[in-house]
Protein backbone atom coordinates (compact mmCIF):
# COMPACT_ATOMS: atom_id res chain seq x y z
CA UNK A 1 0.00 0.00 0.00
CA UNK A 2 1.19 3.54 -0.63
CA UNK A 3 3.07 4.88 2.35
CA UNK A 4 1.85 8.38 1.49
CA UNK A 5 -1.67 7.42 2.63
CA UNK A 6 -0.41 6.27 6.03
CA UNK A 7 1.71 9.42 6.31
CA UNK A 8 -1.29 11.64 5.47
CA UNK A 9 -3.46 9.91 8.07
CA UNK A 10 -0.64 10.14 10.64
CA UNK A 11 -0.58 13.89 10.00
CA UNK A 12 -4.35 14.03 10.61
CA UNK A 13 -5.33 14.59 6.97
CA UNK A 14 -8.46 13.37 5.23
CA UNK A 15 -7.62 10.62 2.72
CA UNK A 16 -9.74 10.13 -0.40
CA UNK A 17 -8.68 7.17 -2.53
CA UNK A 18 -10.09 5.02 -5.34
CA UNK A 19 -11.73 1.71 -4.44
CA UNK A 20 -8.95 -0.52 -5.73
CA UNK A 21 -7.31 -3.61 -4.25
CA UNK A 22 -7.13 -3.30 -0.50
CA UNK A 23 -7.50 0.46 -0.23
CA UNK A 24 -10.82 0.28 1.64
CA UNK A 25 -9.24 -1.82 4.42
CA UNK A 26 -6.13 0.33 4.40
CA UNK A 27 -7.88 3.63 5.14
CA UNK A 28 -11.37 2.86 6.48
CA UNK A 29 -10.53 2.73 10.18
CA UNK A 30 -8.77 6.07 9.88
CA UNK A 31 -11.81 7.80 8.45
CA UNK A 32 -10.56 7.63 4.89
CA UNK A 33 -13.04 7.89 2.06
CA UNK A 34 -13.08 5.40 -0.83
CA UNK A 35 -14.75 6.32 -4.11
CA UNK A 36 -15.85 4.29 -7.13
CA UNK A 37 -15.92 7.07 -9.72
CA UNK A 38 -14.80 10.67 -10.08
CA UNK A 39 -18.28 12.06 -9.41
CA UNK A 40 -18.41 10.26 -6.10
CA UNK A 41 -14.93 11.58 -5.23
CA UNK A 42 -16.03 15.15 -5.95
CA UNK A 43 -19.12 14.72 -3.77
CA UNK A 44 -17.01 13.37 -0.91
CA UNK A 45 -14.63 16.29 -1.11
CA UNK A 46 -17.50 18.80 -1.23
CA UNK A 47 -19.02 17.17 1.88
CA UNK A 48 -15.92 18.06 3.90
CA UNK A 49 -16.57 21.79 3.39
CA UNK A 50 -19.46 21.64 5.86
CA UNK A 51 -17.31 20.33 8.72
CA UNK A 52 -16.75 22.56 11.71
CA UNK A 53 -13.28 23.24 13.09
CA UNK A 54 -14.09 20.88 15.97
CA UNK A 55 -15.12 18.10 13.55
CA UNK A 56 -11.84 18.55 11.65
CA UNK A 57 -9.87 18.43 14.88
CA UNK A 58 -11.63 15.26 16.04
CA UNK A 59 -11.16 13.67 12.64
CA UNK A 60 -7.45 14.53 12.63
CA UNK A 61 -6.92 13.02 16.07
CA UNK A 62 -8.78 9.83 15.07
CA UNK A 63 -6.94 9.47 11.73
CA UNK A 64 -3.56 10.06 13.35
CA UNK A 65 -4.18 7.53 16.13
CA UNK A 66 -5.35 4.94 13.59
CA UNK A 67 -2.27 5.41 11.41
CA UNK A 68 0.12 5.20 14.35
CA UNK A 69 -1.59 2.09 15.73
CA UNK A 70 -1.53 0.23 12.39
CA UNK A 71 1.38 1.59 10.40
CA UNK A 72 4.09 2.85 12.76
CA UNK A 73 7.53 1.29 12.48
CA UNK A 74 7.01 -0.40 15.87
CA UNK A 75 4.08 -2.29 14.36
CA UNK A 76 5.24 -2.85 10.79
CA UNK A 77 8.96 -3.54 11.24
CA UNK A 78 8.58 -6.78 13.23
CA UNK A 79 6.17 -8.19 10.63
CA UNK A 80 8.44 -7.12 7.79
CA UNK A 81 11.50 -8.63 9.45
CA UNK A 82 9.64 -11.87 10.08
CA UNK A 83 8.63 -12.05 6.41
CA UNK A 84 12.14 -11.32 5.17
CA UNK A 85 13.56 -13.79 7.65
CA UNK A 86 11.39 -16.49 6.13
CA UNK A 87 12.73 -15.63 2.68
CA UNK A 88 16.42 -15.01 3.40
CA UNK A 89 17.41 -16.73 6.64
CA UNK A 90 18.53 -19.99 5.07
CA UNK A 91 19.88 -18.46 1.88
CA UNK A 92 23.60 -19.00 1.31
CA UNK A 93 25.92 -16.28 0.05
CA UNK A 94 26.08 -12.54 0.67
CA UNK A 95 22.33 -11.92 0.92
CA UNK A 96 21.90 -14.62 3.55
CA UNK A 97 24.87 -13.35 5.56
CA UNK A 98 23.68 -9.76 5.33
CA UNK A 99 20.18 -10.77 6.41
CA UNK A 100 21.42 -12.78 9.38
CA UNK A 101 23.47 -9.74 10.48
CA UNK A 102 20.47 -7.37 10.15
CA UNK A 103 18.18 -9.80 11.97
CA UNK A 104 20.68 -10.24 14.82
CA UNK A 105 20.97 -6.45 15.27
CA UNK A 106 17.17 -6.07 15.24
CA UNK A 107 16.72 -8.81 17.84
CA UNK A 108 19.42 -7.24 20.03
CA UNK A 109 17.45 -3.97 19.94
CA UNK A 110 14.28 -5.56 21.29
Amino acid sequence: MPISLAEAMAAGCQVVTPDIDGMRDYVAGGGGMVYRDIGEAAAMIRSTVRRSAEEWREFGVRASAFAHERYSSRVVAPRLIEAWHGVLAGRPGPFGRLWRMVAARWEARA
